[in-house]
Parts: structure tokens; sequence; C-alpha cells
């Protein structure tokens, strides 16, 4: 019988049910008791002879209890009976934490959760983040006020004891994988074809967000970083190497730029992603919190936001807006992918592969192009450093793009909607299921590799990088060489490729300069500062630090200053 989390009531108790969610938490692995043995620690006498009676009696136990023998039949004793641990027999159990999934959950509720145990040969199999769909008992487990008495509470806690699971969503048949997802063959047949399309890019592009207008670049940035980078391999070793496979992007800029339904798309599509706004999240709610476990009584962590969207991407709205101390911890997640935890007696560090997508609006709502990007959001410079793109998004006063924004909107409410002449029979093809499908199978096949006769291309663009700043500051550092890889990987991974040609390498250097160029230029010379990344100001502005620290050391008095001919006077 398939229910929803929040149809299931007492009247399903000791019933098979099928219901479906998200794995928030898993424990370690308990050993259960299934067969207790007592053992008689009682003696009587045999002609004059007092001999131990040590005779043994097994008994089930059933739904966490056992029924403690109290008459020893062979020396007539009562209640000298003492569990024998030793031969005992136990099996292995794992309590889950299921929660609603996002889809499920009505307008206005909050999403409910509820126990399962996984035994046996099921323990280990789910870890969080996992959408499973789960086929089990429905039971109620008694509430105990104190584990050492035997006083009951009135109100049961209920739980599934797991039989069977299915992680979802599985797609149809055949064609496996190394993730062990399986694909149709005509879904193959298609993802092929449009891999080999001559203007792939720009069918993903259009078919990405199809109600929102124009931003092609940025929906472009958007797509690398949910087709995502390979992880580096040691060929020696065999190992993984500790190295950033995964794309943060910022979008910055006005309100009303629809920065908000991108977010929101990104999270529908991405294989596993969670959307959080900035003002309501916590440090506990990104990373881990500490709950007591029911079943033991100990503390246990229970994920966050960016550890269940492990592989996916982590969307943070209203980025701006976040505590100072909520955001410190995104320094390790967004470099290291990792969180280091401890807290209570709990020391441990959580792998979090988590590729990060944040909005941010400006401090005074509209954004000030004679300001810097760093002066215009609210944001440390050392995190905005790690994002690999950043975009503004800007709302221009433009007549003719104003026209086509309102052609655009007025046609999505037309009664009979019209096909844009722009949105061609293969745009229309893709729909929003068969790109989620695309990119998954993207991340599953390919694992582009840089060609040999590329590096030399690679290096020179990334040399020019170095050579585009401003006032002698460099544009390119260690770190964009590293986001020039990641982009240019992530558009082999689109064409389902398993090289990185010279095409990938230029178009990435497009886009990482068409990113940088607009949120990086000084409002004052025109010139590329990346060193606003570093140092939070731009050029125009050290200038001026420099010429006032300058007039102050040679107004003061005692000082020599040159005067116009080159001669110092005294003052």
């Amino acid at each position: 019988m398939q229910k929803p989390i929040r149809s299931l009531g007492p009247e399903d108790f000791e019933k098979l049910v099928t219901t479906s969610g998200i794995c928030i938490r898993v424990s370690s692995v308990l050993p259960e008791m299934v067969v207790a043995v007592f053992k008689c620690h009682s003696s009587y006498l045999v002609k004059y002879d007092r001999k131990q009676c040590n005779a043994e009696i097994s008994a089930f136990v059933t739904n966490g209890t056992v029924e403690e023998p109290t008459f020893c039949t062979r020396c007539q004793s009562h209640r000298s009976f003492l569990l024998n641990h030793a031969k005992c027999v136990f099996s292995s159990k794992q309590l889950v934490k299921i929660q609603e999934s996002h889809e499920t959950i009505p307008e206005g509720e909050s999403p409910q959760t509820f126990l399962a145990y996984l035994r046996d040969e099921l323990i280990h199999a789910l870890k969080a983040g996992d959408t499973v769909s789960l086929t089990g008992i429905y039971r109620a487990l008694p509430n105990r006020k104190n584990f050492r008495q035997s006083t009951l509470r009135a109100v049961f806690k209920a739980c599934i004891d797991v039989i069977s699971f299915r992680k979802t969503p599985r797609p149809t048949q055949q064609v496996s994988t190394r993730s062990g997802r399986v694909y149709s063959p005509s879904f193959v047949a298609r993802a092929r074809a449009l891999s080999e399309h001559p203007d792939v890019y720009e069918l993903l592009t259009k078919a990405f967000a199809p109600r929102i207008f124009e931003y092609s670049d940025v929906k472009k940035g958007l797509l690398c970083q949910l087709f995502g980078c390979r992880q580096n391999v040691d060929a020696q070793s065999g190992s993984t190497l500790r190295s950033r496979g995964e794309l943060h992007v910022l979008l910055c800029g006005d309100p009303s730029t629809a920065k908000s339904q991108l977010l929101q798309y990104v999270h529908r599509i991405a294989p596993r992603g969670v959307y959080v706004v900035g003002r309501g999240t916590t440090c506990a709610g990104l990373t881990a919190s500490l709950t007591r476990d029911p079943e033991t009584n100990d503390f246990v962590l229970e994920s966050g936001a960016v550890i269940l969207s492990d592989g996916g991407v982590c969307c943070i709205d209203e980025f701006d807006k976040m505590d100072d101390g909520s955001r410190v911890i995104l320094h390790e997640v967004m470099e290291q992918q990792q969180v280091s935890f401890a807290k209570a007696g709990i020391v441990c560090t959580l792998n979090c592969a988590t590729a990060i997508l944040a909005s941010a609006n400006p401090i005074k709502s509209k954004y000030d192009a004679t300001k810097t990007i760093v002066d215009n959001i609210n944001m440390p410079v050392s995190l905005l450093s790690r994002f690999d793109l950043i975009y503004l998004v800007l709302d221009i006063c433009n007549p003719d793009m104003d026209r086509r924004i309102a052609y655009h909107i007025c046609d999505m409410y037309a009664e009979n909607r019209k096909r844009s002449p722009e949105q061609n029979i293969e745009v229309s093809d893709i729909d929003e299921q068969f790109l989620k499908q695309y990119i998954s199978l993207a991340k599953d096949v390919c694992n582009p590799e840089l060609a040999e006769n590329c590096e030399p291309l690679l290096i020179q663009t990334y040399l020019q990088l170095r050579g585009h700043g401003a006032g002698g500051s460099v544009l390119g550092t260690p770190r964009q060489l590293d986001s020039l890889m990641r982009i240019a990987s992530a558009l082999a991974r689109m064409k389902l490729q398993q090289r990185v040609t010279e095409v990938e390498i230029v178009e990435a250097e497009r886009l990482l300069k068409a990113a940088t160029y607009a949120t990086l230029t000084d409002p004052l010379t025109g010139k590329i500062d990346f060193e606003q990344l570093h140092s939070g100001i731009n050029e125009s502005a050290r200038v001026r630090a420099l010429l006032l620290t300058c007039d102050e050391v040679y107004s003061a008095p005692g000082t020599t200053a040159v005067n116009q001919q080159g001669r110092g006077s005294k003052h």
C-alpha cells in the first residue's frame, strides 16, 4: 500500500506499507538481540552434595521485549535465571530518519519525519541525502519515561521495520553506468544525438530555465556548475586526490532580476539539490546539528544543507543577509570540500563535495556602478574569492530589451501560447526531465581529461590572464587556473566527450572573462582590477590612500618635501 508519510496513521499499524522520502540521518550499527539465552545460577542437593544447576532456556525477542523465565524445572528454583550474553543471538540494526520530499509537502506546512530500522544485509546501504522508497511493517513502539523502570507512556512512537527499499528516481531499464544507474536505449540515443549537435551549447542554454528571458552566459555558467568537473586521480596509487571538482557561482545584482528563479530551477534539476534562505539559516543548519539518539540516548550528528547536497548543488538565496558566523563555515566547505566538527565529545570530519550557488543583493538594494562589487555587497573578500564565476545581474533600462521582456512575459500568460521564433523544435524537445537525466548521464559516463596538445593553449591563456591586471596587479591566480580547467571539463561533459579540446578551453576563457570583466572592472579607470578580491579595495582607492598618506607625511613639521625643481626644502 503506497502512502505518503503524513497519511500514515494508527489504522496502518502492523500492516505492510510503502512510503518515500529523503534520508536525513543514519545512526551507527547497533546490536539487537534476537534470541535470548537464560542460565540458572541456582544449586541443588545430589546425595548430600550441592551441585550447580546451569540449566539454559532460550526465548525469542518479540517487538523489543522478551519474557524472562521465572521457574527452573530442573532445580525447582524461582527467579534464578540470569541472561547469558555469550550465547545470545544478535543481529545488526541501523536507525535512519526519513523526511518528506520537498515535492510532497503541502503549501504552508513543515516537513514531517519518521524513523525506520534497517537490519542485517540492509545496513550501510543508505546515507544522508538519498531519496528512497521504503517498504516495511508500520509499527508502534512504546515510549519509556525511564529506561530503568517498566512504566510506559500512553503515547507511542511510530516506525517502519524496513523489508526492502530502492533509491529514487530510478531510470528505466538497460544501459547501466558506473554509478549503478540505468538508462533506456531510447534516451541514450536522444542524448547522443544532442551531444553531437554542432550547437549543443546553444540548445542546452535555451532549454535551461526557458521562462527566464536572455541571460545566456549566466545560464551557461549554471549549466557548467550542474555538469561539474572530474576528480583528479593519482595514476600511480589510483587514489582520488584532494582537489575540488565543483564550481561555485555567485549571482549579484538588483532585485527582481530572476536570481531566485534561477536558484529554484537549479534546485529542481540538480541530482541532489537543497535550497535554503540565508536569513533563516544557521551554522548548524548548513553543516550538522547535534541531537540525541532515541535508541541509545547518545549524541549523534544530523546532517545539514551542505552535507545533504553532497554530490549536488546547495542553493543559498539572500546570501548577503546570512550571519557572519554562519558564513565562516563555508570557507572550508568551498575549498576543502569537507566540514570539521568538534562538539560534545564528537570530533570528526564530514565530506561534502557540494557546489555552492548563491545570490546576493546590494547593500542599498540598487547596485551602484560607481563602486566596486566588494563595496556593493555585504560579504568578506576571503569568501568572495572562492567563487569561480561571479555574475552581475543588473536591471538596466533599455527600451528595446524592456519590450522584448514584456512580450516574453505576456506570451507565457497568453491563452494559446505561441512558440518564440528563437525556440525551435529541437529546443522544445529538451524538457526539464530530459535535461536532468542528461546531466546524470554525462556525470556517469564522462570523466574528461586534458588532451596533451591543449596544454600549451591552457598555459598561454593563464599567462594572458596574469598580465591583464591594472596598475601592475594580476587578473589571474592559480585559483583562476583551476576554475578555467573546471569550466572546460564541464563544457566537455555537455558534449559527452572524454577529452578537453581547444574549443572548450577557448569557451571557458570567454565565460570566465565575461563574468570577471563585469564584476572586477574599476569604475573610475575602466581597467580590470583583480586585486580588489584580495584587499577589498580597487586601484583607484589604493592610489587615493597612497596620495593621502604621502600628503600627511610631507605636510608634517620637520619633513622634507620635494619642490617642482626637484630641490628639498625644510618646513
